[in-house]
């Protein structure tokens, strides 16, 4: 087998990013502007040993869930990002790292909805970030994003729990709302077409450029998902927009496969759980490398693809509870899509205060140091664990041919499909 992937990034958006500049959304200029707001309150209050929790989202008229995709994580890292900024030299914050899985390890189905729930999140010793001193919590921020009805309108709430008033209602810090974009869309797992008439240069963020359908994008790509080489249905909704699989067992073999339908060569990225089957890349659609296929070409797609040229094979995890905890590892259950169209190269959002996702050179080397698993990878614990898809490490299949190639495309349709249904949680 032999696949083409893309060059990680175009010498231009390297030099882009080297400058300390990275990719921005809505959400983070929103975020960064009350900043100050979220300083003045730690400092006021003095609270120096800060943690951040996994968000909720609610998508539309669906209710409230940790698990709507990978938005819940990728907020905390957007305010770890933040928390270190503001921070400074001075080093006037510690950092919990990791408190969510913390937390799930030492009482799995805690979380911070009810009163007694909160008040236990302060009896547990935390490891900070960077060093191997373990502190209690002072306070915990946490939060929802609310997508409107029509998704053309996103609001960010961020509240924060303190030690002294834990079993009270949160503390609402900020509230801010933004235009929707395609990079919030694929985070928040919904499915959308970029309109095909934009005129040359249209913003293609626009809410009036982004459609709800998966008609076009099968027009253009072929998705199967396989278990034990027998094609599985994926039903639709009545609404044509919401996608769901059958759940697979343990002891099923799951592969997928694409094909390009168009007369164009495109690019796909193809992530499972938020991380995909190139390298596990964890970053947005517009980062991570992508499968090239040529016309009327297909991959099949049999696990994630190690820089040696190895694939870890696809492994499902045995059946247990439903992951419902602070865990930002337990994340998803979803397969997702972006794929590119050839032409110009994505015009780049670029932000000195890019919070999305994207690990400070301070926070990144905490984390290598740190023995805590990083986000992205399910955690190993199979009592929490219900028919989700991982990489097998332990079983890899023999290298393939990889043929790196230089591709420049737009992000022009993501498709998500939910293969283990999430747990709903209630209002706090």
């Amino acid at each position: 087998m032999s696949i083409s992937v893309s060059q990680t990034l175009t010498l231009s958006a390297i030099l882009l990013l080297s400058a300390g500049q990275l990719r921005a959304d809505n959400i983070d200029a929103a975020l960064a502007q009350n900043g100050p707001l979220l300083k003045e309150y730690l400092e006021k209050n003095r609270f120096k040993n800060v943690g951040v929790l996994k968000f909720r989202t609610k998508k539309g008229n669906e209710d409230f869930t940790f698990l709507g995709g990978s938005m819940n994580v990728n907020m905390v890292r957007r305010l770890e990002n933040m928390l270190i900024l503001i921070g400074g030299e001075k080093k006037s914050i510690n950092l919990l790292n990791e408190p969510g899985q913390v937390i799930a390890k030492t009482k799995a189905k805690l979380n911070y909805l009810s009163p007694q729930g909160r008040s236990e999140l302060f009896d547990i010793m935390y490891p900070s970030l960077g060093s191997k001193q373990s502190v209690r919590a002072d306070v915990f921020l946490c939060g929802d994003v609310i997508t409107s009805p029509d998704f053309r309108t996103t609001t960010v709430i961020v509240r924060a729990i303190n030690s002294a008033a834990a079993k009270e209602k949160p503390v609402k810090l900020m509230e801010v709302a933004v235009t929707t974009d395609r990079s919030m869309l694929a985070d928040l797992g919904k499915s959308f077409a970029v309109a095909r008439n934009i005129k040359k240069g249209g913003d293609r963020d626009d809410p009036i450029n982004i459609k709800f359908t998966l008609e076009e994008m099968k027009k253009v790509l072929q998705f199967s998902v396989s278990y034990d080489k027998v094609e599985q249905d994926i039903a639709v909704d009545s609404s044509g927009e919401i996608e769901n699989l059958k759940e697979p067992t343990d002891t099923q073999t799951v592969s997928m496969k694409i094909k390009n339908l168009s007369s164009k060569q495109i690019g796909v990225v193809l992530k499972v759980n938020g991380v995909s089957t190139l390298f596990e890349q964890d970053g947005e659609f517009l980062d991570c490398k992508k499968y090239v296929l040529d016309p009327n070409e297909e991959y099949t797609i049999q696990g994630f693809l190690c820089e040696d040229s190895t694939i870890k094979p696809f492994k499902v995890l045995p059946d247990g509870m439903s992951p419902d905890s602070m865990d930002p590892a337990k994340m998803l259950g979803q397969i997702q899509l972006g794929v590119f169209e050839t032409g110009a190269a994505e015009t780049v959002k670029v932000s000195n205060r890019s919070l999305r996702g994207v690990l400070t050179p301070k926070l990144l080397k905490a984390r290598e140091q740190n023995p805590l698993k990083s986000v992205g990878q399910i955690t190993k614990l199979k009592a929490t664990a219900r028919g989700y898809i991982e990489p097998n490490g332990e079983a890899p299949l023999p290298a393939v041919k990889v043929t790196f190639v230089d591709f420049e495309g737009t992000l022009a349709f993501s498709r998500t499909i939910t293969y283990v249904a999430p747990k709903i949680t209630s209002n706090p």
